[in-house]
């Protein structure tokens, strides 16, 4: 007999869930043997449907998204800007500024690609980089001529996390019924929805009457969990952390981007991104001593980590 395969709706984001749910009610309309079966749930089931439609468009619409993408290119480009500057600095006749070039390269490249990150992953990165090389490399910049790069790019962060945070609050303040609600609610019509059709296919004496519904949506289940942003998540607790070298005291918190590693029996260890496959916060970074470093897995990766490292003068 054939089963409905799960899926783990709540692993996709606001508009692959609307897609796939659209794409289930579609293929339901084609069998009216099991619209018949479900005449019941149908109904609610369009009518939370076609909420969670209006709330997706009214998201994708929203009066900040525009600006929030215009602001997204110029980060790209003054990035852009940057890494070719640092680049051609790698190629300088003055061994100064190729040593300087080197370290922000490899400070940079640490944080993986930050042109195509999520919105949140963006401003999680460049909040942490620009940081860093205010701080760390603060004589690297100079040597560089790109104290005028940063600011703009730190100006431009600034107003991302601002739209970013509005839209936010724009859209969790809604008056109308929350998306998050329609999901839940949804999802429990689309798990009874399963629930009945498994079992008449199970009790069914013609053989064959659900087998080509079951079939096609098992085709499209499989497809979004394949493509889930956050499908199959790894536990980050069994990472593997490069050991960090002792830091310098500077009177300021210290910022330490680990090299994180994923590894499994039998395969190669995976390098993971910073911003996309984690984060980190601190404990007891300010003063000389020993701090805690945290590793949150973000993206793919869950769980948390936690490693220490030495603050000296």
């Amino acid at each position: 007999m054939k089963k409905i395969l799960s899926i783990r709706l709540n692993y996709l984001r606001s508009e692959e869930h609307f897609q796939f749910l659209t794409l289930v009610r579609n293929l339901l309309n084609l069998f009216p043997a099991a619209l018949a079966l479900l005449a019941v749930l149908y109904e609610p089931f369009l009518a939370l449907l076609a909420q969670e439609g209006l709330l997706v468009d009214a998201l994708r619409s929203s009066s900040l998204t525009d600006r929030l993408a215009d602001i997204d290119r110029l980060i790209d480009r003054l990035l852009v800007g940057i890494n070719n500057i640092v680049q051609a600095g790698r190629h300088h006749f003055d061994s100064a500024k190729v040593n300087a070039a080197n370290r922000i390269y490899i400070r940079m490249k640490a944080f993986g690609d930050i042109e195509n990150k999520s919105y949140e992953g963006v401003s999680a990165a460049l909040g942490i980089l620009i940081m860093d090389l205010r701080t760390h490399y603060a004589a690297d910049i100079a040597l560089l001529g790109l104290g005028e790069w940063l600011d703009q790019l730190e100006a431009a962060h600034l107003e991302f996390d601002t739209l970013f945070n509005q839209r936010n609050m724009e859209w969790a303040d809604r008056p109308d019924v929350k998306l998050k609600d329609i999901r839940r609610r949804i999802d429990s019509f689309y798990r009874q929805i399963v629930d009945r059709i498994n079992a008449a296919a199970l009790l069914e004496t013609k053989e064959g009457v659900y087998d080509d519904l079951i079939r096609q949506l098992n085709q499209e289940i499989t497809y979004f969990n394949d493509h889930a942003p956050h499908h199959a998540k790894k536990d980050v607790a069994h990472v593997a952390v490069a050991d960090i070298p002792t830091q310098s005291y500077t009177g300021k918190p210290v910022i330490v981007i680990p090299t994180v590693f994923f590894t499994q029996p039998d395969k190669p260890d995976v390098e993971l991104t910073f911003a996309k496959d984690f984060t980190v916060t601190y404990k007891d970074n300010e003063a000389i001593g020993t701090a805690t470093l945290i590793i949150h897995g973000k993206g793919a990766y869950t769980g948390t980590r936690e490693i220490t490292f030495q603050i000296k003068n």
